[in-house]
């Protein structure tokens, strides 16, 4: 074999390792990644995530179970069940036991979400208590939340500058929602 025919087959060779592989990692993937049985959590989060972006919640969902013991899988069933976003299997009570899973290990959007399970139910002890918890890890959307709590008294005593002080952490951390509550906070202040 010639040093041309030895060189074209290592080109042909090293094109099947390179360009194959990242051709099929962008290419939509959705049947092959739900049918596969994939034993990496990460992998299956990471997978989840390309479902979500293509809009397919249900196949989302599907693989989210399957890795449930994986925090950021478990912050995201949290939010599937309290959200009811793949229109059904509403279920509180597996949306509060999955962000409780993923708190355990310091899962700050399960802190906010949890929060807001609490909030929406008038809750406002729990809300409070998870709310707080996620506004002490640099949430911003939880700070905005506990702004507003303060702001209308909702199982606290209303305090116009705890209020602001939330809402201006809120902000401090890239909430730009909060800016319209600013402006009102401080013309009553």
């Amino acid at each position: 074999m010639s040093n041309k025919s030895k060189y074209s087959i290592l080109i042909i060779f090293l094109i099947t390792l390179v360009i194959f592989p990242v051709y099929y990692k962008n290419k939509n993937v959705s049947n092959e990644i739900v049918n596969s049985e994939i034993s990496s959590p990460s992998l299956n989060y990471e997978n989840v995530l390309i479902y979500i972006k293509e809009g397919n919640n249900t196949a989302a969902f599907e693989l989210l179970t399957k890795c449930d013991t994986f925090a950021p899988c478990q912050t995201l069933l949290g939010y599937f069940y309290a959200q009811n976003s793949i229109g059904n299997d509403h279920n509180k009570s597996l949306a509060i036991f999955y962000s409780k899973e993923a708190i355990k290990v310091k899962s700050v959007k399960a802190m906010h979400n949890l929060g807001v399970i609490y909030l929406k139910d008038k809750n406002y002890k729990e809300a409070v208590k998870y709310l707080s918890m996620g506004a002490e890890n640099r949430s911003h959307e939880a700070n905005y939340n506990m702004g507003l709590i303060y702001l209308y008294g909702w199982g606290v005593d209303k305090n116009i500058t705890k209020s602001y002080e939330y809402m201006n952490e809120a902000n401090n951390l890239g909430s730009t929602k909060s800016l319209e509550v600013i402006r009102y906070l401080k013309t009553v202040m």
